[in-house]
């Protein structure tokens, strides 16, 4: 008995030493080995920061269980554990007023069955004030009431993390009803404001485009000028005067 408990000791000392590997998914794809240090890129204030794995080791043992060092976390910056079937995710928040920095990071994974089986890795994080890039085209439009008159929006996100913006204007809502866009990380989008003619003249306005998570604002000025017809002076009835 004492011989197959020694032996087993022997087997857990030797397991996380030999062929144990961690594959990372999220934010960048890369098979790392343990004690590793990786650079993670670029993250903006009031940001997530989703690491993911999987829990697969090269071993017959599986990682079940992702932890961040606290410890070495700034105040204010949380993290949360999350599992599914094949992966380990630790999401971690950076405040919306975070300075701008650079973090070291330490991260381990181990199964709780054989606490002798752990492996940590290290990951290095920038962190900015903003990472988002918006442009709007189109700002000055000719058209005809009762139209529509599509705005293409342009976000570039070069985050790690994604970013999530509300788009509004100082239009009546009949107008232009205010959205809410997701960014993902390091991702173009683009998105068409359609703004609905329903009087004829000329109508100088503003987009505003705003993060949800963080205070980066920007505004656009625009203008339509707006070409009357039989159906928009109708509308224009029914919506108000024209503007001139």
């Amino acid at each position: 008995m004492f011989k197959e408990l020694a032996v087993a000791c022997l087997l857990l000392l030797l397991l996380p030493c030999s062929f144990a590997t961690i594959y990372l998914i999220e934010p960048i794809d890369q098979r790392i080995e343990p004690n590793d240090t990786v650079a993670f890129g670029r993250i903006a204030k009031g940001e997530t920061l989703r690491v993911i794995v999987r829990k697969k080791s090269g071993l017959a043992a599986e990682w079940d269980s992702i932890a961040v060092n606290e410890q070495l976390l700034p105040d204010g910056w949380g993290f949360k554990e999350v599992k599914t079937d094949k992966t380990l995710i630790a999401e971690l928040s950076v405040p919306s007023n975070a300075p701008i920095s650079t973090q070291r990071l330490e991260f381990t994974l181990s199964n709780k069955s054989q606490p002798l089986f752990a492996e940590t890795f290290h990951a290095n994080l920038s962190v900015r004030d903003n990472l988002l890039t918006v442009t709007i085209e189109n700002l000055n439009q000719e058209t005809v009431a009762g139209e529509i008159a599509r705005f293409k929006l342009i976000v570039n996100n070069d985050s790690i993390a994604g970013h999530s913006l509300s788009v509004s204007s100082d239009l009546p809502p009949y107008w232009f009803s205010p959205i809410v866009i997701n960014v993902k990380p390091l991702a173009t989008t683009e998105v068409d404001l359609n703004v609905g003619t329903l009087t004829y003249g000329q109508r100088s306005f503003s987009f505003t485009v705003a993060s949800l998570q963080n205070d980066a604002r920007s505004d656009f000025p625009a203008f339509l000028s707006i070409r009357p017809t039989l159906r928009g002076k109708y509308f224009s009835s029914l919506f108000g005067f024209p503007f001139f």
